[in-house]
C-alpha cells in the first residue's frame, strides 16, 4: 500500500476513534481495538500477517492479575492477549488511555506514559519489546506497532500534538533508536507571527531494519524492506528496498531486502525471497493459512512487495493460490458485513480496505520560473493545473513587470497555485537550477510527491507513444512514470515537439535534453534542467516522456520577449553588442536576423501533423489553444 493511501486511511479512521471516545460509549475499547487492527492491516506486509483476534480473547488486566506489569494510571484500560509475559513494565499517566498487547508478545523494562487524554497504544502479536520508553503527550496521539516487531533497549518514542507513530510488521529496531513526531518547542515566523514547526507523524513500513543509535525525526517515512545504518539521522521519505546511512542521510544502495537471522546462520547460497516466501506460502496453504482472510491477503501482498512490485506469476498460476484468493474474497465480504452490522465502521471508509483497489497514480510536483511570459503563463497554468492540480504547481516569478502577468499570478494564487516572489533578479534567473533544486529537497521531506518535474513556461509535458504519436492523456503520463517507481538514477527526456507557427497542430520533432527526478533521489541540476544528478548516479535513464515545446511566438511577441529576457545582461540598444551576442545566443539572433528571416524558419517540409492537438489541449482546459501556434481563435 502506498504512503498516501495509508495516510488517507489513518486520517479517515482516527477521527472515528476520537468521536467514539468523545461519546463516552461503553464499547470504546472494542471499537478502538477493531479500528486499530484495520490500521494494522495496512501497515503489515511482512511474514506473519494480521490475526484479527476477537476482543474476548483479550483479558483486561490490573496490577493484581499480571506479574511484571505495573499499571500506575487508574484511568488506563489495558488488554492483553494469550501467552504474553512481562518483566518490569510500567504504565503511567493520569488520563484515560487504551493499550492493547497482542498474543505471544514479550515486554521487559518498558515505560509507557500517556500524559494526555484518549491515547491509544497497540502492539501486534508476537512482538518483542525491551527497554522501550513511550511517551504520548498530545490528546488523541497514538502508536501502532504491527506484529513481529522487535525493539531493543534504550529506545524512545515521543509522540506529541495529536500525531502518531506507526511501525510495520517484522520491523527490527536496534538499541538507542529515538523516534519523535515533534520538535517539543515552538518556532515562530517573525513576520507572520505564525508557528512553523507543527508535529508530523512517523511511519515505518513493513520489514524495516533500523540500526543502533538512529534518530528518526518528525514527518519521516521509511519504505518497506529498507535498512538504515547506525547513527543516521532520518528525515523525509526513504524509498523501499534501499540502504541509507549518514547525517544528513543519503542513499547508499537500492534494490535490496534483508534477513532477520544472524549472519552466521545463513547458508552461503540462501535465496531469501524464493526460499522463505514460497516455503511459507506452501506450508500455510496446506494448513490454516486461508482461514484468516487478513493473514492471507497480507502474505500475498508481502510476496508481491518483496519482488519490488512485480506480479508473482508463480502465485497467480498455482491452484492453491487461486482457490485461496477466492476464499479470501468470500471471507472478507463476511467480515465486512459483520463490521457494518455493528455500525463501527462507515461503509465508505471500509471500502478503502478492499485488497483489490487499483494502484494509486504517482504524485507529481511541477516547478517553473518565469518572467513576463504574457502569452504562455495562462495556458501553462491551465494545462498543468488541470492535469495535476494547481496545488502541485510551484512557480517563481523572476521580476515580472507586465500587469497581466502579475494579475494572472495573483488570481491563480487565490485558487491554490504556489507562487514565490523572492527570486527577482537576473542573478536569480541564472541560479534557477539551484533555487528549484532547494525546493525539490524541501518537498522531498514532506513525503507528498513521487516525482519532480522542472520545466520552462513553454514546455508542456506529454507522452511519446511512438515518434510522431504524442498523447497528452494524464493517465498515459502517470502510468509511464509509475514504471520508474524504484529508479534511483535521474530520468531523462530526449525529444521535444517544437511548434510550427501559423500551421495549426504541426510540430517538428527535435533533440531536447531535460531531466526529472524521483522523490528521495535528487542531488543537483543545471540552470536549464538539461543535466542532473541523483545521490546515486549522474547517468540518466531515458523515459518516453516528451514536451510539446511552444518555443516560437509571433514575431512581435518574440521580439518583445527576447528584449525583455536579454536586458538584464546585455545592452540591447547597442546594435554591435547584439550582433556579437547573436553568434551564441538564439534570442539575440532572432532580433538581429529580422522578421523575414524569422518567418522563413517555419516554411519547413519536415513538420509533423499531430491530429487535433489544439482540440485535445482545449479539452484539458487550455482555453485559447490555437494561439500557441499564433493562429487566431474561431
Amino acid at each position: 500500500m502506498s504512503s498516501d493511501q495509508l495516510l488517507s486511511l489513518i486520517q479517515s479512521t482516527a477521527p472515528l476513534v476520537w468521536n467514539i471516545f468523545e461519546s463516552e460509549d461503553e464499547n470504546t475499547a472494542v471499537a478502538s481495538y477493531i479500528i486499530s487492527q484495520i490500521m494494522l492491516l495496512y501497515t503489515d506486509g511482512g511474514r506473519g500477517g494480521i490475526n484479527l483476534e476477537p476482543l474476548q480473547e483479550y483479558i483486561e488486566v490490573t496490577n493484581v492479575e499480571t506479574v511484571g506489569l505495573s499499571i500506575n494510571n487508574p484511568k488506563a484500560r489495558v488488554f492483553v492477549g494469550k501467552n504474553c509475559s512481562f518483566q518490569k513494565v510500567s504504565i503511567s499517566g493520569s488520563n484515560e488511555a487504551y493499550i492493547f498487547i497482542g498474543r505471544d508478545s514479550f515486554m521487559a523494562n518498558c515505560d509507557i506514559a500517556c500524559h494526555s487524554k484518549k491515547n491509544v497504544l497497540v502492539f501486534g502479536f508476537n512482538c518483542r519489546i525491551e527497554g522501550l520508553f513511550v511517551h504520548i503527550y498530545g490528546k488523541f496521539g497514538f502508536c501502532v506497532t504491527a506484529p513481529g516487531v522487535t525493539v531493543q533497549s534504550g529506545s524512545n518514542f515521543c509522540i506529541q500534538e495529536n500525531s502518531y507513530i506507526i511501525i510495520g510488521s517484522d520491523s527490527m529496531l536496534s538499541t538507542q533508536v529515538f523516534i519523535r513526531t515533534s520538535d517539543s518547542h515552538g518556532i515562530y515566523d517573525l513576520e507572520t507571527r505564525g508557528r512553523i514547526n507543527h508535529a508530523r507523524p512517523v511511519i515505518l513500513h513493513p520489514h524495516v531494519w533500523i540500526s543502533r543509535a538512529v534518530t528518526i525525526n518528525k514527518g519521516a517515512e521509511v519504505g518497506a524492506h529498507t535498512i538504515v545504518g547506525q547513527g543516521s539521522v532520518v528525515q523525509g521519505r526513504l524509498i523501499e528496498h534501499s540502504v541509507y546511512a549518514g547525517a544528513p542521510i543519503e542513499m547508499v544502495r537500492s534494490g535490496v531486502t534483508w534477513d532477520r537471522r544472524c549472519a552466521e546462520n545463513i547458508e552461503e547460497n540462501h535465496d531469501y525471497l524464493n526460499n522463505h516466501f514460497l516455503s511459507t506460502f506452501k506450508k500455510n496453504s496446506e494448513q490454516r493459512f486461508f482461514s484468516d482472510p487478513y493473514e492471507s491477503y497480507t502474505f500475498l501482498a508481502s510476496y508481491s512487495l518483496a519482488l519490488a512490485g512485480r506480479p508473482s506469476n508463480l502465485l497467480r498460476n498455482t491452484t492453491t493460490g487461486t482457490e485461496g484468493e477466492r476464499l479470501l474474497l468470500v471471507q472478507l465480504s463476511a467480515l465486512r458485513a459483520a463490521f457494518l452490522e455493528r455500525g463501527l465502521v462507515a461503509r465508505s471508509r471500509l471500502a478503502k480496505s478492499k485488497p483489490n483497489n487499483p494502484p494509486t497514480k504517482p504524485r507529481l510536483a511541477v516547478l517553473m520560473m518565469q518572467r513576463d511570459e504574457a502569452s504562455l503563463l495562462v495556458p501553462w497554468i491551465q494545462y498543468y493545473g488541470n492535469q495535476f492540480g494547481l496545488e502541485n504547481l510551484y512557480v517563481w516569478d523572476n521580476g515580472s513587470k507586465e500587469s497581466s502577468v502579475l494579475n494572472t499570478l495573483y488570481e491563480y494564487e487565490k485558487l491554490g497555485l504556489n507562487v514565490d516572489y523572492s527570486a527577482q533578479s537576473g542573478v536569480d534567473f541564472r541560479r534557477k537550477g539551484v533555487i528549484l533544486g532547494k525546493k525539490i529537497q524541501e518537498l522531498e521531506l514532506s513525503g507528498n510527491y513521487d516525482f519532480f518535474i522542472p520545466v520552462d513556461c513553454d514546455e508542456f509535458l506529454a507522452m511519446e507513444m511512438s515518434p510522431g504519436h504524442v498523447s497528452v492523456n494524464k493517465d498515459d503520463i502517470l502510468d509511464h512514470l509509475g514504471e520508474f517507481a524504484n529508479e534511483v538514477a535521474p530520468l531523462g527526456i530526449s525529444a521535444a515537439y517544437n511548434n510550427v507557427l501559423w500551421r495549426l497542430n504541426e510540430f517538428v520533432r527535435v533533440y531536447h535534453r531535460k531531466t526529472l527526478f524521483r522523490s528521495g533521489t535528487f542531488k543537483i541540476m543545471d540552470h536549464g534542467y538539461h543535466v542532473g544528478e541523483t545521490k546515486c548516479s549522474a547517468e540518466k535513464v531515458q523515459t518516453n516522456l516528451t514536451y510539446l515545446h511552444f518555443h516560437y511566438k509571433s514575431y512581435d511577441l518574440m521580439l518583445s520577449h527576447s528584449l525583455n529576457k536579454l536586458r538584464p545582461y546585455l545592452d540591447v540598444d547597442n546594435a554591435e553588442n547584439l550582433k556579437n551576442a547573436a553568434e551564441s545566443n538564439r534570442l539575440a539572433a532572432f532580433i538581429v536576423e529580422g522578421e523575414d528571416a524569422y518567418r522563413a524558419r517555419f516554411m519547413r517540409q519536415d513538420a509533423l501533423l499531430i491530429d487535433d492537438m489544439a482540440c485535445r489541449l482545449r479539452q484539458i482546459g487550455v482555453e485559447n489553444s490555437k494561439a500557441l501556434w499564433a493562429v487566431s481563435a474561431d
